[in-house]
This record gives structure tokens, sequence and C-alpha cells, in this order.
């Protein structure tokens, strides 16, 4: 009578650790998307000579999540700016102002502001134009 009463609790232990690690596994597949991933994002700047200021700003539901800016003397703007940001997989709103200056800037092109609305899934690399 012993011999079957242990015989299902030694077929649950051997297969306990698999079921276990099973379980966790399809929770981990959940919660990894919502985890924070670094990636590396580009800011191409359209006539970088007259750009002196570029302003960041990441949306989520309408709430910043995360941020950044450049300050620069005229002139002295690189072509591209990179950052990185740690954000986890979903829909954000990019809001984006670029200010320039100099004699060829027309005064309503001084201050831009623009929104673009981004996707961040797999990629690690992620490009933007700044016009």
């Amino acid at each position: 009578m012993s011999d079957q009463t242990t015989e299902p609790r030694s077929r649950w232990r051997r297969f306990a650790p698999v079921i276990v690690a099973l379980g966790a596994a399809a929770a981990l597949s959940q919660l990894v998307p919502h985890w924070p991933h670094e990636r590396q994002i580009e800011l191409r700047l359209d006539h970088p000579a007259s750009v002196t200021a570029v302003e960041v700003a990441w949306l989520r539901n309408g709430d910043a999540v995360q941020g950044g800016s450049w300050r620069f003397a005229q002139g002295a703007a690189p072509p591209s700016l990179t950052t990185t940001i740690r954000l986890p997989n979903g829909a954000y709103d990019v809001d984006i102002e670029v200010e320039r200056s100099g004699a060829e800037v027309d005064e309503n092109d001084r201050r831009l502001t623009m929104r673009r609305a981004i996707t961040l899934g797999d990629a690690e690399r992620i490009s933007l134009v700044l016009r």
C-alpha cells in the first residue's frame, strides 16, 4: 500500500522542476516586453550650422517619460546627435523643438516644433530626421 502512495509523489517530484520552469518562462514572456530596453536614438539635423538648440521629450499617454536637450553656439551643432533612451516597448509621441539663428534663417523658422508618433519594438537604433 505504501508503494502506491509514493509512486504518484515521485512522479510529481520528477516533473515539478519542468512544470515550474515552463510556468516561469510563460510569465517572463509576458513581462519582458514591459521592461525598459536601451535604444540608441540618432537625431539628424537638417542645416546644422543654423541650429542653436534641440529639445526632445518622449511622451506616453500624454505624460513626459524621458527627455533631453542640447545647446550650441551658432555654427557649432554637429550633423547628428546620438543619445540613449531606456523605455519599454510600445507607442510614444516624441515632441521635438529645434531653435535656429543666423542671417539666413527666416523669422518664422527660428523655433520649429514637431511631434512624431514612434512605436518602440525590437529595434535597438532609431534615426529621426529633424527638418
